[in-house]
């Protein structure tokens, strides 16, 4: 198998932050737009994927995670515009007649890096996606390889609704996220477990990338012989 070439990922996410475009509101909803029409123009596809991965009826799916991305996608849409605008801050006397304000730009080149989990495949990769575009920054997403159909869903229809520097898949496992982490990210956010997430904390320490780490775990419960039919849970 031919190693994963990073560089060719990185250099069109490159060329759109060097066009400027990702800081107009205009680039923003443009993409989330483009999201929105991924998501409803493929919700059967998405649904079966979700089955043959995870056995997770369409009705559950919808619940559990197409509808929060709906939603959360007509928010970002709703409020973008509002969340962009300057706020002023106030500053040192001897700056006068300076004044200062807080803008929202994307962060550091190249763009995000959004690491998928397996138990919810769909909303764990797309939220996140969702406030990374409308923050202006482009993104690599990493979708988890035990769920192979969605993750294989995602690789074909995300170059059909976006441009390559704005949103790419990576498909793979360990050796792709580790090809992935020897570079440094505007963010990498990372969903799973906390000896995995310990390990993409130290690789992303030696490039100084910032990172969001969403650790669960399994909670096993022990249910006893004598415990009562009747007890609520």
């Amino acid at each position: 198998m031919a190693s994963l070439d990073v560089q060719s990922l990185i250099d069109p996410m490159v060329e759109v932050h060097k066009s400027g475009e990702n800081l107009t509101l205009d680039w923003r909803l443009k993409q989330l737009q483009s999201l929105m029409r991924m998501v409803t123009e493929n919700e059967q596809e998405f649904g079966k994927a979700i089955f043959k991965d995870l056995q997770k009826e369409f009705t559950e799916f919808c619940y559990s995670e197409l509808i929060i991305v709906i939603k959360e996608i007509k928010q970002f849409q709703r409020e973008l515009r509002g969340w962009m605008k300057p706020t002023q801050v106030s500053s040192m006397f001897v700056l006068a007649p300076c004044f200062c304000e807080v803008r929202q730009v994307p962060l550091s080149q190249p763009g995000c890096l959004i690491i998928g989990a397996f138990n919810y495949p769909f909303l764990l990769s797309l939220l996140p996606l969702i406030g990374s575009l409308g923050g202006g920054n482009p993104c690599i997403l990493k979708p988890s390889e035990l769920c192979p159909t969605i993750s294989s869903l995602f690789a074909k229809l995300i170059p059909q609704y976006f441009d390559k520097g704005v949103v790419q898949i990576v498909e793979g496992g360990p050796n792709e996220i580790n090809a992935l982490m020897k570079e440094h990210w505007g963010m990498c956010l990372f969903t799973g477990s906390q000896r995995v997430g310990k390990i993409i904390q130290q690789a992303a320490a030696k490039t100084l990338t910032p990172t969001i780490l969403e650790l669960g775990g399994k909670c096993p419960t022990v249910i006893a012989e004598d415990c009562p039919d009747a007890m609520d849970v």
